[in-house]
C-alpha cells in the first residue's frame, strides 16, 4: 500500500493514514496479514514527522486493524476485514445522513443533492 500524505490537507496527517488504510482494508486492496510500510520509511517518502504515523499505526492498533511484532513493520490483523468494512461503511453512512439533513434544510431535494454530488 502507497500511503499518500496531503500536507495542504487541513486533515492531521495521523487522521489521513487511518483513513487510507480503514479504506484500503474495508474495500479488500489490504487483507490480513499483509505488511505496511513502517513509519520511517512513510515519514521519508511523504516528508512528515515519524511521530504522526506511529501514532496513527497505534490509532489502528487499537481499533484492532493492525498489529505489530516485535521487530517487524504492522500487519494487517487476519479476520478484521468485515468488521473493518462495516464499521468503516456505518460511519460514511453516519456522515452521509447528516450532510443530506444539512442540505435539505438549506432546501436541497435528494435528488439536487446526488446531481452535485456527482458532478463533483
Amino acid at each position: 500500500m502507497n500511503i499518500v500524505i496531503n500536507k495542504s490537507s487541513k486533515e492531521r496527517t495521523r487522521d489521513q493514514v487511518v483513513r487510507q488504510v480503514r479504506a484500503a482494508v474495508a474495500s479488500g486492496e489490504l487483507v490480513g496479514s499483509d505488511r505496511l510500510p513502517s513509519a520511517a520509511d512513510v515519514a521519508w517518502e511523504q516528508g512528515v514527522a515519524k511521530a504522526a504515523i506511529q501514532i496513527a499505526y497505534q490509532d489502528l492498533m487499537l481499533m484492532g486493524i493492525l498489529e505489530r511484532y516485535h521487530g517487524d513493520g504492522p500487519l494487517v490483523c487476519l479476520g478484521c476485514e468485515d468488521e473493518c468494512r462495516d464499521r468503516y461503511r456505518a460511519e460514511i453512512v453516519a456522515r452521509l445522513c447528516e450532510v443530506v439533513a444539512e442540505a435539505e434544510a438549506a432546501g436541497m431535494t435528494v435528488d439536487e443533492i446526488l446531481v452535485e454530488a456527482q458532478q463533483s
